[in-house]
């Protein structure tokens, strides 16, 4: 099984949605509260601060896009206030999708000039606003007292002013003040009651100075957590911040003096948490809690501070905007960045200048680097700034696995291309440089199926089967030349009844057809070309229909029985009266399975709708896809096969409707079934899933996003979910949103 999201269950169901929906994952979880671990699925908020006239965007000095704080040191505190006061104000806009109450708390997180976290000074005092207040409580959260009603957008004032005692500002500090929203379910409020935060002890002996601090989410599936996790180290003489985030490059660290701590952290309040300390390093566990304990909660750490696009202001390289376009009607309102410095540049009618933010590729703009797209079915991310159609092989490289001309695959990369309403799949035997529009079968590139293909033609190994114009063959040797039905070498081996006078060998009792008469092989016949009626064929002959008297039938002797024809192959006579179809002795002759039969390498037999052949070896009452070394002839996937696996050919199977690729050993098989566990076998898609081993570098799709594998994604014999665990999976959004990180 895979790791478990708590009490979750997956319900995976992916969708192809419209606008900005492209893929979407749905969760459910069991104890029945509804409940979506994905984030903004109650709400999506920005939040816009000033100071004075000022916004405080995503454009300003102050904002850091690394924390998605704003910076405000020690001097800019003092530049910015008079008489006491910061004219400092701050307000969510919140878009409600569904009856909601939100609660806002301001992070006030203060560092030293070392950069190294600090307990929080007595220096600004938060005039929060008076209309539809219910109050702050302990934890710093003020509650909005009007419900949003779902499909609306309401503006929460919080902050009017703060009040300023400069004389407390540490020398050399930092504060990084930031914003967290959360919202519950409209008809939900009293989980809310009580104040409701968890709170964990955390003792120290002795002081722990520059402390680094870990965050580890297990079995967590929402990745906007990791946008920020603000945490609070508080008792009676300090009140001690750290924010950790999983966009990495942190630096800072925490220093605690001794004592006992209550902690506490911002997250929703169905996650739990645990605080331990080992060394120099703190870490803080969170996972799933009591499911009694849930409400519908969404959290956000950090809203969006994107500037609306203004005349007069120089815009940087890579700023982003929100473009109202107010003189178009907001026919090309949305997201921009900006390709380069300029001023006075509508972002809707200068493409070289800007760039719009969406999931889908926009003709004539310019796309730097590492911008994923989708563009006609499938998503691309740009190799080079361009601003050129995906399907320019030398600009873009799909995600997916589609086969994408100009780029190098490396052994065992599969890979499939569409021929009309046909899709192939292909498999790398090498490392393939490319530069056609579909594979070549002059490249290291081979095609998989059971179905004989020319594309393949050198390219089968020894002891492969095919199908072939409505036969089967077995592969004599590798590197196979010649077409089966060529039949002129000793390169194929055509599977049945209907003697060939090419065949290298034929083994002992194996029943051939030959001018209307049947033979057995008495020995293995090793002479290439033997003619049955020759050396040790011998002939089967006939008596007519079984008789159920004293008559006597002898060795190699036939009869017709209930329309089938058996013949005695014992010494001696048979044993008079006995029916040959339930009589040890009696075998069958013709395609159809008998458990009386002792079958040799490569027979051909016909059970329960499918044909087989026998590997190796012999078999004698063992039934086809059942035991023995009976190979199922076709795309199915049967427990009795053996499977390839090497540098030549990957075996690929349908099983309830999905392809399934061999990664296990060479020559062998699973004793569960494909997409039952994790167990060799691997379906051929782009979207995760559970039982699929997955190689570093690897990407899927998952819970509405790229995923790219940056170690082997399993832990104790269990797969990693995307999301729970963000040192396994990096995420790439295929939705742009400012509010996602």
């Amino acid at each position: 099984m895979f790791r478990k999201l708590g009490i979750l269950i997956l319900s995976l169901i992916l969708t192809l949605s419209t606008a900005i929906g492209v893929y979407a994952w749905m969760t459910k979880p069991t104890a029945g509260i509804d409940l979506n671990v994905r984030t903004s699925e109650l709400f999506s908020a920005s939040s816009e601060i000033k100071i004075g006239n000022t916004s405080i965007n995503s454009l300003h000095s102050y904002y850091n896009a690394a924390d998605y704080t704003i910076n405000i040191s020690a001097a800019n505190i003092t530049a910015n206030t008079t008489s006491g006061v910061m004219p400092i104000t701050i307000a969510v806009a919140i878009d409600a999708y569904k009856n909601i109450k939100v609660r806002i708390k301001i992070v006030e997180y203060w560092t030293n000039n070392s950069n190294v976290s600090i307990t929080r000074p007595n220096v600004f005092t938060w005039n929060y606003h008076s209309s539809y207040n219910d109050g702050v409580d302990s934890e710093g959260y003020f509650y909005y007292s009007e419900m949003i009603v779902k499909d609306t957008s309401d503006i929460v004032n919080v902050i009017d002013s703060a009040n300023v005692n400069t004389t407390n500002i540490p020398a050399g500090s930092t504060v990084r003040l930031s914003v967290i929203v959360s919202a519950l379910q409209g008809n939900r409020e009293d989980i809310w009651e009580n104040e409701n935060h968890k709170i964990k002890s955390f003792t120290l002996g002795q002081n722990a100075n520059n402390q680094t601090v870990n965050v580890i989410f297990n079995g967590v599936a929402n990745s906007v957590y990791g946008r920020g996790v603000y945490l609070e180290f508080k008792n009676v003489s300090n009140k001690i911040g750290f924010l950790w985030h999983s966009r990495g490059g942190i630096t800072r660290q925490l220093s605690l003096p001794q004592g006992t701590y209550n902690v506490s952290i911002n997250l929703v309040n169905h996650l739990d948490f645990t605080v331990t300390r080992n060394g120099n390093v703190i870490t803080v566990n969170i996972q799933y809690g009591d499911p009694g304990e849930w409400g519908y909660e969404d959290v956000l750490f950090a809203p969006s501070m994107i500037a609306v696009w203004e005349t007069g202001v120089t815009y940087p390289s890579g700023a982003i905007v929100y473009y109202r376009d107010e003189d178009g009607n907001g026919v090309n309102a949305g997201y921009y960045s900006a390709i380069q410095s300029n001023t006075n540049s509508h972002p809707d009618s200068a493409a070289w200048n800007w760039r719009k933010i969406s999931p889908f590729y926009q003709s004539g703009t310019v796309y730097p680097p590492g911008t994923i797209v989708f563009y006609q079915g499938a998503f691309y991310i740009s190799k080079a700034t361009n601003s050129v159609a995906p399907t320019e092989l030398w600009a873009w490289e799909r995600l997916d696995r589609a086969f994408n001309g100009g780029k190098t695959y490396k052994l065992y990369d599969i890979v499939f291309h569409k021929y009309g309403e046909e899709t192939r799949w292909f498999m790398a035997t090498g490392n393939v440089s490319t530069g056609q529009t579909e594979p070549r079968d002059y490249q290291a590139f081979r095609q998989l199926g059971f179905n004989y293909s020319a594309f393949n033609k050198q390219k089968y190994r020894a002891g492969e089967y095919v199908k072939h114009n409505d036969a089967f063959y077995v592969a004599n040797i590798d590197n196979t030349y010649a077409d089966p039905a060529a039949n002129t070498t000793q390169v194929w081996r055509k599977l049945g009844l209907v003697w060939g006078s090419n065949q290298v060998s034929y083994p002992q009792n194996t029943i051939v057809s030959y001018n209307n008469n049947y033979y057995i092989a008495t020995s293995t016949i090793s002479q290439w070309g033997s003619t049955p009626g020759s050396g040790s064929w011998q002939l089967i002959t006939h008596r007519g229909d079984w008789l159920n008297t004293t008559t006597n039938y002898n060795r190699y002797q036939s009869v017709i029985y209930g329309g089938n024809r058996y013949f005695w192959n014992q010494t001696g006579s048979a044993p008079v009266g006995q029916a040959p179809d339930v009589t040890v002795g009696w075998w069958l002759i013709g395609e159809a399975w008998h458990y009386k039969n002792t079958y040799a390498q490569h027979a051909l037999v016909f059970h329960n709708g499918d044909y087989w052949a026998l590997r190796s070896g012999t078999s004698t009452n063992q039934e086809p896809g059942v035991s023995g070394a009976w190979q199922l002839l076709s795309d199915f996937w049967a427990l009795t096969g053996t499977y390839f696996n090497n540098q030549y050919t990957r075996s690929v199977i349908n099983y309830n409707g999905s392809y399934f690729m061999w990664t296990g050993a060479n020559n062998s098989n699973s004793t569960t079934a494909p997409g039952t566990a994790i167990n060799g076998w691997k379906e051929l898609t782009e979207v995760w899933k559970w039982y699929n081993n997955y190689d570093v570098g690897e990407k899927v799709i998952y819970d509405g996003a790229f995923w790219e594998a940056l170690k082997v994604p399993y832990e104790n014999g269990e797969a990693i979910v995307p999301g729970s665990d963000f040192t396994y999976w990096k995420e790439y959004p295929i939705i742009w949103d400012p509010n996602r990180t």
